[in-house]
């Protein structure tokens, strides 16, 4: 979270979708471990995030799985091909997953481990104006994030795509207050 809201870092949605990755695997393996699943084959190797989604009793919603599902897509496409220009595409993703992880995190340990108050709302030095805001939604996503993205929603349904555990997405208002 630190790295993408970084005005200076370059590659945030690579970077993100690569750490949320790491960081459920290992999330879900501590879970798992307080469970007493023996979460390492005979070759020392640990159970993927993959293979931990797709149990049975795996403790995440549907909302969640599909979302790291997808967020999982774009790792695996981050080793191959350079996505820049990505990060508003799938922010909402993001959002979501960081939504989640949260809520997985005090429901396994408890409130003492809370995220939110160390990990809430990145500030901003600058406003958008309406032209600004206009310029965002008609911003010109390169064809292969497109393709990486219909390519990974293809199978989903309206209803999916609405989960609030899938994408979270935030809407900005202007509110013109008078100074007093």
């Amino acid at each position: 979270v630190h790295v993408f809201n970084n005005p200076s870092s370059r590659f945030k949605m690579e970077i993100f979708s690569v750490l949320a990755h790491i960081a459920w695997t290992y999330l879900l393996h501590t879970y798992y471990e307080q469970k007493g699943v023996n979460i390492v084959s005979a070759d020392g190797r640990s159970l993927l995030l993959s293979q931990m989604l797709a149990r049975q009793d795996c403790p995440l919603s549907k909302g969640t799985k599909d979302n790291l599902t997808m967020i999982k897509g774009i790792r695996d496409e981050v080793e191959h091909l350079l996505l820049r220009r990505s990060d508003l595409k799938w922010a909402p993703l993001f959002q979501a997953c960081c939504l989640n992880f949260e809520s997985f995190i005090v429901k396994l340990f408890g409130e003492k481990l809370s995220l939110q108050n160390e990990l809430s709302f990145a500030l901003q030095f600058a406003k958008l104006d309406i032209d600004q805001i206009n310029t965002f939604q008609n911003y010109d996503i390169p064809q292969q994030i497109e393709a990486l993205d219909a390519r990974l929603h293809k199978d989903m349904s309206e209803e999916q795509l609405a989960n609030l555990e899938y994408q979270f997405r935030v809407i900005y208002t202007l509110d013109n207050a008078s100074k007093g």
